[in-house]
């Protein structure tokens, strides 16, 4: 898988996880983890978990920024599709389905399934054609 693939995957891991709470749980990275772990070796996992975190703390404090705003639904609606779109362009159909299957697994990770991830999940979904 490409860098600029995981990139973005790991974009929208660090997206979703600040659609609710604003906050990662162990089981969370641990799915991020064990994604990570399925397509590199472990050095590399590990710079890719700390990215992760970046993006996270990134996106916390746009989200926070724009909530004060008014227009956070906005930047979350253009990251996804901006980040779907690059997706689209790198693989194939069978592909975005296990990133689709692994972002449910890191959305369902605390078996509550709230409105604002169920819209980021159709929004996701929407844009890779499923």
């Amino acid at each position: 898988m490409s860098e600029s693939i995981l990139n973005a995957l790991i974009h929208l891991f660090a997206l979703v996880a600040n659609v609710n709470d604003k906050k990662v749980s162990d089981r969370g990275r641990a799915v991020v983890h064990t994604y990570l772990r399925q397509h590199l070796d472990e050095n590399t996992a590990s710079e890719y978990l700390k990215l992760f975190d970046d993006y996270f703390d990134f996106y916390t404090r746009e989200l926070t920024e724009t909530e004060n705003e008014g227009s956070d639904s906005f930047l979350l609606k253009d990251q996804v599709e901006n980040i779907c779109r690059q997706i689209n362009r790198e693989l194939h159909q069978n592909d975005r389905m296990i990133i689709f299957l692994r972002l449910l697994e890191f959305v369902n990770e605390d078996y509550i399934l709230t409105r604002a991830e169920n819209e980021f999940v159709h929004s996701v979904a929407s844009n890779f054609n499923i």
